[in-house]
């Protein structure tokens, strides 16, 4: 009657041979220092030609676009080009409208600026709209209300606008503008009003992480999905909060 258990532990001590066998054959790779290759994967390149913050960057065909912002001089139309082949910035035709607070996507072949603070510090509804292979701006629908500060996404070839300041306070408004009928229309708004916060799009929804309300720092972190909001379904879920405000 204990033969069946006699032969279960032989199976068992053969396992565990094979298994440190196994690893003394193939060792299992050796962790990487917590610092290395730090050099390799930070590099200095060259900096702009003048200090800013607060500018829309983007991509485009594997360069880097930096887009309005504000500098030493105030709010800037500038637009500036990173060519990594040849590691240096280049001008660009500037943005007509100076504006700062923005931020900017690239759908298709043309990189979106929607909104901003002007040099007066109100916000804007101007979208304009600019194209890398001419180097020509153009304008787009203007947006249903003045906005700045706002996070900014494009998923499946629509551009997303949470939030922002209205020039005086935050707000909750979600945007949604189709390029194809250059229109805008409204989405399901945030749970709170929250400015400069952070936007990824990922898989089937829009991930937004922390911010600005009432002028302090928030951990809040939350998701958007698309989709939802199209089908008349709550499209807004909440995630675990940042270990600190940002």
């Amino acid at each position: 009657q204990f033969g069946w258990m006699w032969v279960m532990m032989g199976g068992l001590v053969l396992l565990i041979i094979f298994t440190i066998s196994m690893n003394f054959i193939f060792p299992p790779p050796a962790p990487e220092p917590a610092n290395q290759d730090l050099g390799e994967r930070w590099q200095q390149l060259e900096p702009l030609s003048e200090p800013l913050r607060g500018m829309a960057v983007a991509v485009y065909d594997g360069d880097v676009y930096t887009l309005g912002g504000e500098g030493p001089e105030g709010v800037s139309g500038s637009v500036f080009v990173y060519d990594f082949e040849l590691g240096s910035w280049a001008m660009k035709a500037e943005k007509p409208t100076k504006v700062a607070d923005v931020n900017g996507v690239t759908i298709g072949e043309k990189i979106y600026v929607p909104g901003g603070k002007l040099a007066d510090g109100s916000s804007t509804d101007i979208l304009e709209i600019y194209n890398p292979r001419t180097n020509t701006w153009e304008r787009g629908a203007p947006l249903p209300s003045a906005v700045s500060a706002y996070a900014l996404a494009d998923f499946e070839g629509q551009m997303f606008l949470f939030g922002g300041s209205d020039g005086e306070k935050e707000v909750s408004t979600v945007l949604i503008y189709d390029p194809d009928v250059n229109t805008w229309q409204n989405g399901r708004p945030m749970d709170q009003p929250r400015a400069y916060t952070s936007s990824v799009a990922q898989e089937d929804r829009i991930i937004l992480i922390g911010g600005l309300f009432e002028g302090k720092s928030i951990s809040k972190v939350s998701a958007y999905f698309p989709n939802r909001d199209v089908e008349g379904e709550d499209p807004w879920v909440d995630f675990e909060d940042l270990p600190q405000p940002r």
